[in-house]
């Protein structure tokens, strides 16, 4: 198998090329984001007898185990898999809608059900994640996503709703705030003082 990993996603077909400058973890969390899954990557890591640079690396023989991480929560692992693997269709639910130009019918409803389960899963994440003291991520892109989809609707007071909510849970990236500023100003109206506060990061 060499070197080199296949990932597929329908008909598409990637190639993951780990980097041995990094440690297993890093490496993993590459994979993970170009839509593999933990199981796969167990896989990989037999058959290629692949060695990474010391570091975060899995110890003993519990699979996908970081001690004193929430990657070694396994319900943790659960999520991640779904997580990642239901962001990435999120996107390209994104590029056929906006491609499509069709913001109501199915394939915008889809995405909306994908963007709503996908910050739930978001939501379990970082649960755990502060149970062991650690920083959810700040990028979400269901947020962002979901925020896009209602302001195509003209439907601005759920957009600002979503952008309030992802403040709420940490995912203040993707300018989220600036969002969120844009969206109360569509509404035509004030932002109210809670708004205000998570737009000041307050």
């Amino acid at each position: 198998m060499g070197f080199f990993s296949s990932i597929f996603s329908g008909n598409k077909r990637q190639v993951f090329t780990p980097d041995f400058s990094k440690s297993e973890y890093d490496n993993w969390l590459d994979y993970l984001d170009k839509g593999g899954t933990s199981d796969e990557w167990e896989k990989l890591i037999k058959a290629n007898d692949w060695k990474f640079q010391t570091g975060r690396n899995r110890e003993g023989n519990t699979k996908g185990k970081w001690n004193d991480s929430a990657w070694s929560d396994r319900r943790h692992k659960a999520i991640t898999d779904k997580y990642f693997s239901q962001m990435h269709s999120i996107e390209e639910e994104w590029s056929i809608t906006y491609n499509l130009n069709d913001f109501s019918g199915k394939c915008a409803q889809k995405l909306e059900r994908e963007c709503i389960e996908n910050i739930k899963l978001y939501k379990e994440m970082a649960k755990i994640e502060q149970l062991y003291n650690e920083t959810p991520p700040p990028n979400a892109p269901a947020f962002k996503r979901l925020a896009m989809l209602y302001e195509k609707q003209n439907n601005f007071e759920e957009a600002v709703s979503v952008c309030c909510d992802a403040l709420r849970a940490g995912a203040w990236g993707d300018n989220m705030r600036s969002r969120l500023a844009r969206m109360i100003k569509k509404t035509g109206r004030a932002p109210t003082d809670e708004e205000m506060k998570l737009m000041n990061n307050e």
